[in-house]
């Protein structure tokens, strides 16, 4: 089923009264996710947070963030800051009224969904939750299209403003405080690009780290300010692709069988997981192949990881679908 603006809209919708959590992505909270976020974003998880998320009794709930908000709908999961870098188009805040239902709406390091008639739903916040607000109540700087999702005639009647093609060598891991050069200037030029204004002076001082800085956090990976393997794949994650060539269609290899390629962790959904949760119950473990990766199926993929002597992460990459891929 094709992705709409109109669909997203109407899903936010169903979304309302939500409670919030940061990192939380319309999942079921758990205390060891609690624990997690806590260890990984100790600015955010304050003794005063967490004194909230146990007055609101947040555990045992599901909550969601507001980058969240548009995973949720579309199973798509991006950071803010890469929203704003593979946006199909970046409109001014001041063109709203132009702005096609189901257009994120966007300021740094935060988003909503335009429902239309001057009207967001966000995810707000711990003390608000995803709430209906209005749009000119909020300082939002863009609206961004999605590539993944279609948005009608609507979307033609924009101004807008796209990303481009990185002109500099593309940076190798790790940059940090103190390099110099061109690849330097890749990462200020994929900084820019998704939202941090900086210039590109080829030099990694204070301004690069402090928006290196914001970019990890917005992407939930450690905020450590260099530049390393895991940041550089962020910065270049999956953007609009340019549309197939019927000869290039013709020369795509159909898929030998249905082996996930990818990385799968708490939060990730679809065919692959279910193929994840599959092997494990056939391995023994009792988990319900509902194409979630829950908490669950993090579990049973760390006792998997145990036996088979890989590393105990939860986190179902290359190494550990390989040695599922072995159970039939």
């Amino acid at each position: 089923m094709a992705l709409t603006g109109e669909g997203a809209a109407k899903f936010a919708k169903t979304m309302l009264g939500t409670p919030y959590i940061y990192g939380a992505k319309n999942q079921i909270v758990t205390q060891s996710m609690v624990n997690s976020w806590t260890r990984m974003y100790p600015s955010v998880f304050t003794p005063a947070y967490l004194k909230k998320i146990k007055t609101k009794k947040l555990v045992g709930k599901r909550c969601c963030d507001c980058s969240g908000l548009l995973y949720a709908y579309s199973g798509k999961l991006y950071g803010t800051a890469q929203m704003y870098s593979i946006a199909t188009k970046r409109m001014s805040i001041k063109d709203w009224k132009k702005f096609p239902i189901g257009t994120s709406v966007w300021k740094e390091g935060h988003t909503g969904i335009y429902i239309g008639n001057g009207y967001v739903i966000e995810c707000k916040g711990i003390d608000y939750g995803c709430v209906k607000t209005k749009i000119t109540d909020t300082a939002w700087t863009h609206g961004l299209l999605m590539p993944y999702i279609e948005y009608g005639e609507a979307a033609d009647n924009v101004t807008y403003k796209v990303k481009g093609s990185n002109p500099y060598t593309k940076a190798k891991p790790n940059l940090k405080k103190g390099s110099k050069g061109v690849t330097v200037k890749w990462l200020q030029w994929e900084l820019v690009e998704s939202g941090y204004p900086l210039d590109i002076d080829g030099s990694f001082g204070i301004s690069t780290y402090n928006a290196l800085v914001k970019f990890q956090k917005s992407c939930k990976i450690k905020a450590d300010g260099i530049a390393g393997k895991d940041t550089i794949a962020k910065l270049v994650a999956d953007g609009p692709s340019a549309p197939k060539k019927k000869e290039d269609e013709k020369k795509v290899e159909p898929k030998k069988d249905d082996t996930p390629t990818g990385t799968y962790k708490i939060g990730s959904k679809g065919s692959d997981v279910k193929w994840i949760q599959k092997k494990l119950a056939k391995a023994g473990y009792d988990i319900k192949a509902d194409g979630v990766y829950g908490e669950k199926t993090a579990e049973a993929v760390e006792k998997f990881q145990k036996k088979h002597n890989l590393t105990v992460d939860g986190v179902a990459g290359k190494k550990t679908i390989t040695k599922l891929a072995t159970i039939k």
